[in-house]
């Protein structure tokens, strides 16, 4: 998800090739460094994803979970 004004974006979850989902959530601050924070609630991947300016969110639609 990639933030206004060139902030940075947020890697949130994915897979790997052996189909492990992940709940992980990292910040690409300013497209210069990474930082990790607090992971997803369920792993997930597959999704879409976008930012609100509006209350400053980062909402995620479908994908898969895995199960």
């Amino acid at each position: 998800v990639h933030l206004p004004l060139d902030q940075g974006c947020y890697i949130i979850g994915g897979s790997d090739f052996e189909d492990n989902y992940s709940k992980r959530v990292t910040y690409f601050h300013q497209y210069n460094n990474f930082v990790e924070r607090a992971p997803l609630i369920f792993k997930r991947a597959f999704f879409c994803s976008c930012y609100s300016e509006f209350d400053n969110s980062i909402y995620s639609f479908g994908g898969s979970d895995s199960k």
